[in-house]
């Protein structure tokens, strides 16, 4: 955990502050809730798991 605090505030210091500092942020958790609930599906509906008719995938 501690190198990846110099990593990540160093990323921080690159970005320039956005005049609307909530914009720039909910787009990147939108973003990354995105990926991880796609990964969460991925895993949660991989190929050899659509066996049954009525998986928790087809919702």
């Amino acid at each position: 955990m501690k190198p990846a605090l110099p990593f990540l505030s160093a990323e921080l210091v690159v970005i320039p502050k956005p005049h609307r500092p909530q914009v720039l942020p909910q787009k990147i958790r939108t973003a990354a809730l995105a990926t991880i609930s796609d990964l969460v599906l991925s895993l949660q509906c991989s190929p050899q798991d659509i066996a049954p008719p009525l998986s928790p995938c087809e919702e």
